[in-house]
């Protein structure tokens, strides 16, 4: 297992503990000759104040091993992305950059490469299975598949 489930674990298992001491300690005119549980019972809001500030420094921790968690997949995410397109030629990668903003229509990717350059285009990223191509009459509907949007 790795070192932050186990130490996530830790920390659970010490909140939980914790908290059961304190459900038991809850009641203030307990009399027990049990001196641990008196000592817990007399000192019961002590131990709500340190439950407090343990599950926030716990809160704290857990979040922030979460966002490391994130950016490091974001990071790994771009990376594969920019590998992707590094496969792609010029013209495929264009296609590709102006289709993540949306759908659009073969005529408007003419507007930045030529008609012959976004057909062409448009054919070979179609069998690459990259693109979702839908005839709307005279117009082809352009737009990415699901995975790369």
């Amino acid at each position: 297992m790795e070192q932050k489930t186990l130490n996530t674990a830790f920390l659970s298992l010490l909140f939980i503990l914790l908290l059961l001491l304190t459900l038991i300690t809850y009641d203030p005119h307990i009399e027990t000759t049990n001196t641990t549980l008196q000592f817990l019972v007399d000192q019961h809001k002590t131990i709500m104040v340190f439950m407090a500030i343990f599950a926030t420094a716990f809160g704290f921790l857990f979040s922030k091993n979460l966002q490391t968690e994130i950016v490091t997949k974001e990071k790994t995410n771009r990376e594969l992305y920019n590998l992707f397109l590094s496969q792609l030629d010029m013209n495929e990668r264009k296609v590709i950059e102006h289709l993540r903003t949306g759908p659009c229509t073969q005529a408007e990717l003419s507007e930045i490469m030529s008609r012959v350059a976004a057909h062409r285009t448009i054919i070979k990223l179609e069998a690459k299975k990259l693109i979702l191509v839908e005839q709307q009459g005279k117009t082809k509907k352009l737009s990415l598949i699901q995975k790369l949007q």
